[in-house]
C-alpha cells in the first residue's frame, strides 16, 4: 500500500512539473492561428480529411475484392482485412466469425479511416464501400486460408 502511495505521489508531483510552464519560455501563449494560419481548424481539418476520403473511395469502387484475394493467393500472400473499433481496440473482420478470423495461416491487414471519428458523407460512404470489399475479399481468402 505504501509503494502504490509512492507512486501516486510521485505522479502527481510529475503531472505538476509539466503543467507549470516556465517563465523562461516565451512561446508559452502562442496564438497558432496567428503562427500557422487557418489549416489547424478543426472545419479545415475535416474538410481536408473529406477530400481524402472522397478520392479513396472512387478508387476503392475501381476494384474488385474477389479478384484482388485471388491475385494476393497467387502471391503466396494470405490475409485477412480487418479493422479495430473504438478506443476498446476490438478487432472486426468483416464478413467472418471471430473463429474464422483467427486462421493461423492468414495473417491481419488494418484498414485505414475505419476509427471512431468521421469526417463527414464522403467518409462515411467510404467505410460503408470497405466493409463491402473487405466482407467479400475476406469470404473469398478465407476459403483459401482453411
Amino acid at each position: 500500500m505504501l509503494r502504490i502511495l509512492s507512486l501516486l505521489g510521485l505522479s502527481i508531483s510529475l503531472q505538476a512539473c509539466v503543467a507549470i510552464p516556465s517563465e523562461n519560455n516565451t512561446n508559452s501563449h502562442v496564438d497558432y492561428r496567428q503562427k500557422y494560419g487557418e489549416r489547424l481548424s478543426v472545419d479545415n481539418i475535416k474538410q481536408s480529411r473529406e477530400q481524402v476520403y472522397a478520392q479513396k473511395l472512387v478508387a476503392l469502387k475501381r476494384l474488385n475484392p474477389v479478384q484482388d484475394a485471388q491475385r494476393a493467393v497467387a502471391a503466396d500472400d494470405y490475409y485477412f482485412l480487418a479493422y479495430q473499433t473504438g478506443r476498446g481496440g476490438i478487432v472486426k473482420t468483416p464478413g467472418l466469425t471471430q473463429q474464422q478470423s483467427s486462421n493461423k495461416r492468414c495473417g491481419l491487414r488494418m484498414l485505414d479511416g475505419m476509427g471512431d471519428v468521421i469526417y463527414g458523407d464522403n467518409h462515411q460512404q467510404y467505410r460503408k464501400a470497405m466493409r463491402d470489399y473487405s466482407s467479400q475479399f475476406n469470404k473469398t481468402m478465407f476459403s483459401f486460408c482453411r
